[in-house]
């Protein structure tokens, strides 16, 4: 019952804003530890699957994940900061609830298609990871600032406008590729590619 109380509350979540700030700012820090292994897509995807929608039950969670995915070399919590900061922007699309589509599969990548994608991609075998919900959508202008740094759609002191950026940024650590396609009011699709092992 101290009056003090509320403050002190703030001032915590000021703290927790910050610490998260600072973590994903240093995602960006070339030479960063990356803790990198044999990673199983599949296995990420059902963990944060599972939490996300612990806190959004409204919204319905389809996962369509292929058995023989191959494993990636990755640092598995980054990759489920890129998963989370998906969802998450999935879940600001569709307030009142809708349907959240993850599937996985192995695709082979040519010259001709890497060029399509990202100049920065080789040709060979990648895992692709889509994810698709059936939010709001955005415009073209939108889309093409989606991943720039700092840029939000959402009100002041509701969204960093690091999230997406910082999924970029380690997708392209991890020599992948991220993409995004949307329709107003139909929804969203993240693609994602990473290189298989």
């Amino acid at each position: 019952n101290n009056p003090f109380m509320d403050q002190l509350r703030m001032i915590e979540q000021y703290v927790q804003d910050g610490a998260g700030l600072t973590r994903q700012l240093l995602t960006f820090v070339k030479g960063g530890a990356m803790e990198i292994q044999p990673t199983d897509v599949n296995a990420l995807i059902k963990k944060q699957s599972r939490l996300f929608g612990r806190t959004r039950k409204a919204i319905q969670i389809t996962e369509t994940l292929a058995p023989d995915v191959l494993p990636i070399e990755a640092d598995a919590s980054q990759i489920e900061q890129v998963l989370l900061n998906i969802y998450v922007n999935a879940g600001h699309a569709m307030p009142e609830g809708g349907e959240l589509h993850v599937r996985t599969e192995n695709t082979r990548l040519t010259e001709k298609s890497v060029l399509a994608h990202s100049s920065n991609m080789t040709p060979g075998t990648y895992v692709k990871i889509t994810v698709s919900d059936t939010g709001i959508g955005m415009d073209d202008a939108t889309q093409l600032r989606i991943f720039d740094p700092f840029f939000t759609t959402k009100k002041i002191g509701k969204g960093s406008g690091l999230g997406l950026y910082s999924a970029y940024g380690i997708i392209k650590n991890h020599d992948g590729h991220i993409q995004v396609s949307s329709t107003r009011n139909k929804g969203t699709t993240f693609t994602i590619y990473l290189p298989a092992t």
